[in-house]
C-alpha cells in the first residue's frame, strides 16, 4: 500500500511527485549522517560494507513508507472533511515540507567548516515546516467554513473558544508565571541587583530598621551586604540639619511600597535559615521582586484591555498583548527594581478609567486622584505625566456628563492632601519647597547641579528625541522592531477617529519633547528606559497598525518583526548583561560608542553595530544608519498604507509559493548568520607560531604561557588563523582534576578522557582538519567542551 501511494503522488503531478522525493531524500541524507556517519570518537566512516548498505537501504525504505503513507492518509482525512479534490490538498501537503531541503546543507561541514549547523538546521527547516502547515490549515479554514470541522477551526483561531473572563485570566496569569521563572533561576541564571535597585531598597532597609529615610548609619554600617555583595558608593545628599543626616536622591515611593515584601522576605529567611546567609538571599530576593512580577503582569492585562476597547478585535488585542509582555523593554524591568513598571501602570490605568471612558463616577474618580497624586513621590520626572493627564481627567470631568460635585471633589481630595505632604517632606528634609531639591547636591559630586541635564538646543532636542528610539544602546526600536509599526499605527488611528487619537499622542509627545531636552539616557538598565511610562501607547499604535494593514507586504513586515523582537528578546534573556550601558560618558574607548549587544553578536556575515544608530554620545553619531533608518520607517509605514487587499478565492485554496519563499530566504539568512558567526577582531600570537587565536566566549581565561586555560563545567569556541592550508592540528589536553573534554575540530570529534594526574601526554592529532578560506589565509574552528 506505501509504495501504491507513493506511486500515486509521483504520476498525479511530476513536479510534486520530484518534490516529494527530494524531501523524502533529505529527511534520510540527514538521518542517515546522525546514525552512521558520525561517530563521537572517529571521523567519518565511509567503508561501504553489507551491514552499512543494508541498514541505509532500510532506512530509506521506512521513511519513504512511511512520509508516503502519512501523505496518503491526511490528504484522504482533509479532503473527506473538506469535500475538496485529494490531489489538490495532496500537491499542497507536498508544499509544506519543502523546508526539509534544507537539510542537505548537513553535508557542507564535510567540505568547508565554521560552524556546526545540525541544530539549527534541524529546528529551522521543522519551524518552516510548522510555519507552512499553520498557513495551509488557516487558508482551508477560511475557505471551507461551511463545513463544521472547519468552523471549530477557525473557532479556535479567532480564539472563540475561550469566554472573556478565560481570556482575562490567562492575560494575568502566564506572564506573572513566565516572569517569575525568569526570576526564580529555573530557566536562566538569577540577575543580581545592579544600577540604582540596591540604592532603592537601602532606603526600605532604612525605613523597617530605623523607622526613618536617613541613610548615612546604613552606608557606614554597610547594611547593603543583605542583598548586594559588593562596595557601594552612597547616592545621597545631606539635609537641612546638616551632614548627620543623609538622604537619597531617588524619591521614596517605591521603597515604601516595597516594605511588606522586604519584611516577609527577611522574616522568612530568618525563621527557616538562620544559618545559610545564601538561602536567606535568595528568600529576600524573591520576594522583593515578587511585586514587580504583578504588577508587569497587570500592565499587560490592562494594555490588552485597551487594545480591545481600540480595536474590537480580541485576537489583534492578543497579540499587542504577546509582544507588549514578552519582548523588549516590558520583559526586563520585570525583573528590576525600578519604578518604571509602577509608573506606566498608573499612567495606563489613569488614561484608560480617567479619559478614554467617557463616564466617570465617585468611586473611579479618588482612585484617579490616589494615582495623580502617587505619581510624584516615585520620581519628579513624572511630572509632565502628572500634569497632563491631570488636565484631560480635568476636562473629562467638567464635561456636561460628569459635570457633579462629588465625583469632582474626590479626584481633587487626594491631589491636594499629596500635594501638601510633599511639600512638608521637601522642606522638612531638604529646607527647600523645589522639587529637585534632592538632585541640587550629591556627597560624591559637590558640583552637581540639576540643569546640567537639560538644554534648548534645537539639534540636540532632535537628536535625544530620536535617540530614544534609534540608539542602539539606549533606544528602544534595535531590540524590539515590532514598535516600528508605531508609526503606521498613528496614521490609521487618527484618521478612523480623532478623538481616541489626540488624547494618546498629547500625552505621548508631551512626555517624548520632555525627555528630548534633557540627557538622561536611563543610566545602568536595559535599554527603553526614558520612554517606559509611555510605551503602552507605542503598544497600542502598533496594535492598530496590525488591525489595519491588508496587504501582503504589510503582513510579511508585521510576522518577521514580531519574529526578530521575540529573538532578541529570548537571545537576550539569557544574558542581560549584554543590554547594560552606563553613561555614555563615563567610558573610555570604543566600549561608549557601540551596544554590547550587537558588538556580541556581530561578526564575518553581519557587523550590527556599524549598520544601527549610534546618538546618545555627541562625539561619535553614526550618521549614515541614522539616514538609513529615518526613510525605511517611513517607508514601511508607506507600505502599512497602502490599500491594496488580499483577494480571497472562496473556491480553490491560495497557493502557498509565496510563504515557501519566505520561509526559504529566511532560512537561508539565518543559516549564513551561524555559519559565519566568528569574530576576527583580537589576535592572540605565540612566539615561534605563524598562527593566531581567537578567543569566541568567556568560556576561558585566554592566553597563558603557550596555550590558554578553560573554564571549568564550560564550553570555549577558538578560531586559529592561518596564513597557509595546515596539514595537522595538534592539542595537549592537561588537568589535575580527573574528566573528559570533548574536542571538535572541523568535522572531527572526539572525547579525551584525563587521568587524576598533571600529564601532557593526553595529545590529539587531527589529519587534514576542514576550515575555510578566508581573505589573508584560513581559519579553523575549535570547540573545546569541559565536564
Amino acid at each position: 500500500m506505501p509504495v501504491v501511494s507513493f506511486m500515486k503522488i509521483l504520476f498525479a503531478s511530476r513536479k510534486t511527485g520530484f518534490l516529494f522525493i527530494s524531501e523524502a531524500l533529505a529527511l534520510f541524507s540527514f538521518l542517515a549522517h546522525q546514525l552512521f556517519f558520525v561517530r563521537k570518537n572517529e571521523t567519518i566512516n565511509t567503508g561501504f560494507d553489507f551491514l552499512f548498505i543494508a541498514a541505509t537501504l532500510c532506512l530509506l525504505a521506512l521513511i519513504f513508507a512511511g512520509m508516503s503513507k502519512a501523505l496518503d492518509l491526511y490528504s484522504s482525512f482533509l479532503a473527506a472533511k473538506t469535500h475538496s479534490e485529494k490531489p489538490e490538498l495532496t500537491r499542497d501537503i507536498i508544499l509544506t515540507l519543502s523546508p526539509f531541503n534544507i537539510l542537505y546543507l548537513i553535508f557542507l561541514q564535510h567540505v568547508i567548516y565554521l560552524r556546526d549547523l545540525t541544530i539549527a538546521l534541524l529546528f529551522l527547516s521543522s519551524a518552516g515546516f510548522v510555519y507552512l502547515q499553520i498557513i495551509f490549515c488557516v487558508r482551508l479554514a477560511k475557505s471551507k467554513q461551511e463545513e463544521k470541522f472547519f468552523q471549530r477551526i477557525h473557532a479556535w483561531i479567532k480564539l472563540d473558544y475561550f469566554s472573556n473572563n478565560q481570556i482575562l485570566i490567562l492575560t494575568f496569569v502566564i506572564p506573572l508565571i513566565l516572569f517569575s521563572l525568569l526570576g526564580s533561576g529555573l530557566i536562566v541564571p538569577k540577575h543580581p541587583f545592579t544600577g540604582d535597585e540596591p540604592h532603592y531598597l537601602i532606603i526600605t532597609k532604612s525605613i523597617l530598621a530605623d523607622g526613618d529615610i536617613n541613610l548615612r548609619n546604613n552606608y557606614q554600617n554597610k547594611d547593603y551586604l543583605d542583598f548586594y555583595p559588593g562596595q557601594l558608593k552612597p547616592h545621597t545628599r545631606p539635609g537641612r540639619k546638616g551632614e548627620e543626616y543623609q538622604f537619597s536622591r531617588h524619591s521614596p515611593g517605591l521603597p515604601i511600597l516595597l516594605v511588606p515584601f522586604y519584611y516577609l522576605g527577611d522574616k522568612i529567611g530568618n525563621v527557616f535559615f538562620p544559618e545559610n546567609p545564601a538561602l536567606k538571599i535568595q528568600f529576600l530576593v524573591f520576594f522583593v521582586r515578587l511585586p514587580f512580577w504583578i504588577l508587569t503582569s497587570l500592565l499587560g492585562w490592562s494594555l490588552f484591555l485597551l487594545a480591545y476597547d481600540l480595536t474590537k478585535k480580541r485576537h489583534i488585542a492578543l497579540l499587542a498583548w504577546l509582544f507588549f509582555c514578552f519582548t523588549s523593554p516590558v520583559i526586563f524591568y520585570s525583573q528590576l527594581v525600578y519604578p518604571e513598571v509602577l509608573a506606566a501602570l498608573i499612567c495606563l490605568h489613569l488614561f484608560r478609567q480617567g479619559v478614554f471612558k467617557k463616564k466617570l463616577e465617585a468611586k473611579h474618580s479618588i482612585l484617579l486622584g490616589l494615582g495623580i497624586a502617587y505619581l510624584p513621590w516615585l520620581n519628579i520626572k513624572y511630572a509632565v505625566l502628572v500634569l497632563t493627564l491631570f488636565i484631560l481627567i480635568v476636562y473629562n470631568l467638567f464635561r456636561p456628563l460628569n459635570r457633579k460635585l462629588k465625583p469632582i471633589f474626590s479626584f481633587l481630595s487626594p491631589i491636594c492632601i499629596s500635594f501638601v505632604l510633599y511639600l512638608f517632606y521637601l522642606w522638612t528634609h531638604y529646607g527647600s519647597l523645589s522639587p529637585i531639591s534632592p538632585y541640587e547636591y550629591s556627597s560624591t559630586n559637590t558640583n552637581f547641579q540639576f540643569p546640567q541635564f537639560m538644554h534648548l538646543n534645537g539639534l540636540e532636542f532632535i537628536r535625544c528625541g530620536i535617540g530614544y528610539l534609534f540608539d542602539q544602546r539606549f533606544g528602544l526600536f534595535p531590540y524590539s522592531l515590532v514598535y516600528i509599526l508605531f508609526f503606521p499605527g498613528v496614521i490609521y488611528l487618527y484618521k478612523k477617529n480623532k478623538k481616541e487619537a489626540a488624547p494618546l499622542l498629547v500625552l505621548l509627545g508631551l512626555y517624548w519633547a520632555f525627555c528630548s531636552l534633557s540627557y538622561y539616557w536611563g543610566g545602568y538598565c536595559p535599554p527603553g528606559r526614558t520612554l517606559f511610562p509611555v510605551i503602552w501607547i507605542l503598544a497600542l499604535f502598533a496594535a492598530v497598525a496590525y488591525a489595519g494593514a491588508k496587504n501582503k507586504a504589510s503582513t510579511v513586515f508585521r510576522r518577521v518583526f514580531l519574529f526578530m523582537s521575540l529573538s532578541t528578546a529570548l537571545t537576550a534573556i539569557q544574558n542581560p548583561r549584554l543590554l547594560y550601558h552606563v553613561s555614555p560618558s563615563y567610558l573610555p574607548g570604543d566600549e561608549r560608542f557601540y551596544s554590547h549587544f550587537f558588538s556580541q553578536f556581530s561578526n564575518l556575515f553581519l557587523d550590527l553595530k556599524s549598520i544601527i544608530p549610534s546618538l546618545a554620545n555627541k562625539e561619535h553619531i553614526l550618521w549614515l544608519p541614522t539616514l538609513i533608518w529615518l526613510p525605511a520607517v517611513m517607508l514601511i509605514a508607506f507600505v502599512f498604507l497602502k490599500k491594496k487587499k488580499f483577494r480571497e478565492d472562496k473556491k480553490t485554496l491560495k497557493k502557498l509559493s509565496l510563504h515557501t519563499v519566505f520561509v526559504f530566504v529566511l532560512s537561508i539568512f539565518c543559516l549564513g548568520y551561524i555559519f559565519f558567526n566568528i569574530k576576527l577582531d583580537y589576535g592572540i600570537s605565540y612566539e615561534g607560531k605563524n598562527y593566531e587565536l581567537f578567543f569566541q566566549d568567556q568560556g576561558n581565561y585566554g592566553q597563558e604561557l603557550n596555550g590558554f586555560w578553560t573554564k571549568g563545567k564550560s564550553s570555549t569556541g577558538v578560531v586559529l588563523k592561518s596564513p597557509t592550508r595546515v596539514s595537522e592540528i595538534r592539542l595537549n589536553v592537561s588537568s589535575q582534576i580527573k574528566g573528559q573534554t570533548q574536542i571538535r575540530v572541523g568535522n572531527f570529534r572526539t572525547i579525551i578522557e584525563r587521568q587524576n594526574s598533571l600529564s601532557l601526554g593526553n595529545s590529539l592529532i587531527v589529519h587534514s582538519p576542514v576550515g575555510f578560506p578566508w581573505i589573508d589565509g584560513y581559519i579553523y574552528y575549535i570547540r573545546l567542551n569541559e565536564n
